[in-house]
């Protein structure tokens, strides 16, 4: 899996579609976060959040990490000052822990649930004891219209990046399952993306 062929134009393109409603999204609950101290990003992609988290004060440390070349350049060129480290690496394969915070933004929908619970078993291992978590990500719909536009967005993405996933995967239901309780939530895009907030304390 890899975005570094359409890293050079992958904002343009979900402007083309979703208008500014990435965007938006991406940037939403971000103030959840802002107490913690080391927030772990997955999946930045191009940075788009970065300036959020700049804007809205955030003092604390961040690593960033993506397993795109492209994507990490791209992020890396944002006009921030905060202390953020790049990783081009699997998330899985990234050799650090101690967050209190993460945000995932339109990364868990690219994997299937056996890959999903992976994922996050290996996130929870890198955590703190008490830990904060933004996901922002589709969610299913029942308009005709939208699930022929996931349809082609999962073609497209499993061609030019070679996406594991064939469909949207229950990822509410596993976040849930592997130990964060919901606080918060917001739906955007008439209903097709959702934002929740979590929160972790694995000795309870």
């Amino acid at each position: 899996m890899n975005y570094n062929s359409i890293a050079s134009y992958y904002d343009w393109l979900g402007k083309r579609v979703f208008g500014n409603n990435l965007s938006i999204s991406q940037c939403t609950n971000i103030e959840a976060l802002l107490s913690c101290r080391n927030v772990l990003i997955v999946g930045g992609g191009t940075g788009i959040v970065l300036k959020e988290f700049q804007r809205l004060g955030y003092n604390g440390r961040i690593d960033y990490v993506d397993i795109s070349s492209g994507m990490i350049e791209r992020a890396s060129k944002r006009n921030v000052t905060m202390e953020i480290k790049f990783y081009q690496c699997d998330i899985r394969s990234l050799d650090q822990s101690g967050y209190d915070g993460v945000h995932m933004a339109f990364f868990l929908d690219q994997f299937n649930a056996h890959q999903l619970n992976e994922i996050l078993n290996v996130v929870r291992s890198k955590l703190a004891d008490d830990s904060t978590m933004v996901v922002t990500d589709f969610v299913r719909a029942h308009s005709w219209f939208y699930r022929l536009l996931v349809f082609g967005m999962y073609r497209f993405f499993r061609i030019m990046a070679g996406i594991p996933a064939r469909e949207l995967p229950p990822w509410q239901k596993l976040v849930l399952e592997s130990g964060w309780k919901q606080t918060k939530r917001k739906t955007l895009y008439r209903n097709r993306i959702l934002s929740a907030v979590y929160s972790l304390h694995k000795h309870q």
